[in-house]
């Protein structure tokens, strides 16, 4: 019982530290960047973590379509110059509506 309030301790806690990212997106900063890119590997860790917890042992071959196969590429994506130039402009405040 204890394992699985942790696990949705750790559920709430994600879900509720992407909302709070995602909702800075459109400052565009490069901490949110960093932020997200570091929310994604923290996932993709955790995971490997409770697998490895739960079996006993490190299966890389069966972890990675399972538990990368959506953080992985969103942290490729993040890294890539458009993103880069993104969060690098400043977002306009004083731009007509």
């Amino acid at each position: 019982m204890p394992a699985l309030l942790l696990l949705i301790a750790w559920e709430v806690a994600f879900l509720w530290a992407a909302g709070r990212l995602m909702g800075r997106f459109g400052g565009r900063r490069t901490w949110v960047l960093w932020a997200a890119v570091a929310l994604e590997l923290l996932e993709v860790v955790v995971s490997v973590v409770i697998d490895v917890a739960d079996s006993g042992r490190l299966d890389l071959l069966g972890l990675l379509p399972q538990n990368a196969a959506g953080p992985l590429p969103v942290v490729v994506l993040l890294l890539l110059p458009p993103s880069w130039r993104w969060f690098s402009q400043r977002k306009r405040t004083d731009a007509p509506s």
